[in-house]
């Protein structure tokens, strides 16, 4: 092949130590066959290798792989039709490698033990099981069922009432004001009711606008391609060279490099363009102006009739003896009357499973009375659920 060429590698016997040409199946010096423990050895420089030109040695390198006995283990040539150490033929051979050495023949592995095999599976499958079982047991445990005995800490409670008065209540107002059961209406002359706003003339107000004025010239630099700028790199060349797997090696030239390598060049222009120009202009607009002025009507003064807000009457505890606060406010005068709204709050804190504290809202009085302090209640837990006293706590 052109720009080709052989060389000859060489091997280690490993009896003697005695480097052998590749050309030789056995040792020159102890006269045992090479075999798969004797690997083909590259040259450590190939360019300072002698090149193969012998008709003998040419056939032997371009031959093909050699091969390996697959009774003793030696290497033969591959146009050796038979192995010349122990007869063999050459098609119960496998091919030779410039590799490590094949592990020595030995007896045929037994075949896969299929008990074993089920014992892992039987062990992985155990496994599983156990992880399950923990994990539901430790679910259990935090959701078993549990009953507490709970000790009221403290309890309160606040009522409020709240007293509305029907009076008499004075007001004024405009006419649209007064309400139909308004009495002793009288008049208390004009009062202001508003003011409206009135056009009272205009005012100039100046702006500024910025109105078109032509164009201007303006420079600006602007990178363009200019053409190319090319570098030339050096060409270099090296041998590579490959085994044949016989004692001999395929060597040929590798080179790289030896072109142009080229990229856009781009320069500074110079150009010019026309900008829009504009001026600002001073201009003016009427505005209009208003005022203020009082609008009046005729105001009067009455009494109606109405509910309003009188007093208050808190009360609060920290036992469960509840009770409504009374009395306050003056006398009650001819016509007026009251009315009562109530609001009433509870709240009780139990202790239980070794400090936990529960607080629970009572709805009503006697839901409240049975926490009384230091009273004892059960605590039920399930599945995050707590039950108090066999129900939902309040």
């Amino acid at each position: 092949m052109a720009g080709e060429r052989m060389i000859e590698m060489t091997w280690t016997c490993t009896s003697c130590s005695h480097k052998n040409l590749g050309r030789y199946k056995q040792c020159q010096n102890c006269r045992n066959p090479k075999d798969g423990s004797e690997p083909y050895e590259m040259p450590a420089d190939t360019t300072k290798a002698v090149t193969v030109t012998e008709e003998a040695l040419l056939r032997m390198a371009s031959a093909g792989p050699d091969w390996r006995c697959a009774y003793c283990g030696s290497d033969q040539r591959r146009s050796d039709q038979g192995c010349a150490n122990c007869g063999a033929s050459a098609v119960e051979g496998e091919e030779a490698s410039d590799g490590p050495p094949a592990p020595p023949k030995g007896p045929r592995p037994a075949p896969p033990d299929f008990g074993s095999t089920w014992k892992l599976v039987l062990g992985c499958f155990g496994f599983v099981v156990l992880l399950a079982g923990m994990g539901g047991a430790m679910y259990w445990w935090k959701n078993r069922a549990r009953d507490f005995t709970a000790n009221v800490v403290s309890v309160k409670w606040q009522r409020n009432v709240a007293v509305e008065r029907w009076q008499v209540v004075a007001h004024e107002g405009f006419k649209e004001n007064l309400p139909k059961t308004a009495f002793e209406v009288r008049s208390m002359g004009q009062k202001h009711h508003h003011d409206e706003q009135v056009l009272d003339g205009y005012d100039t107000e100046y702006y500024s606008v910025d109105v078109p004025d032509g164009y201007r010239t303006e420079s600006y630099t602007e990178r363009v391609s200019c053409g190319q700028e090319c570098t030339s790199s050096p060409k270099s060349c090296h041998e590579e060279c490959k085994s044949n797997k016989n004692g001999f090696a395929s060597c040929r030239q590798v080179c790289t490099g030896g072109g142009q390598t080229c990229r856009t060049k781009y320069c500074n222009e110079h150009r010019t363009r026309q900008v829009p120009k504009t001026r600002s202009e001073r201009r003016s607009r009427q505005v209009p102006r208003y005022r203020a002025e009082p609008r009046y009507a005729e105001g009067f003064a009455y009494k109606n009739w109405e509910w309003q807000h009188d007093r208050d009457v808190p009360t609060e505890g920290q036992d469960v003896n509840c009770r409504w606060g009374s009395g306050g406010g003056k006398a009650l005068a001819e016509g007026e009357k009251e009315r009562e709204s109530r609001t009433e709050s509870y709240e009780v804190t139990l202790s239980y499973d070794d400090g936990k504290e529960l607080t629970i809202r009572p709805k009503d009085e006697e839901t409240f009375a049975k926490f009384a302090p230091q009273s004892k209640h059960v605590v039920h837990t399930e599945k995050g659920q707590l039950l108090l006293d066999g129900a939902p706590p309040p």
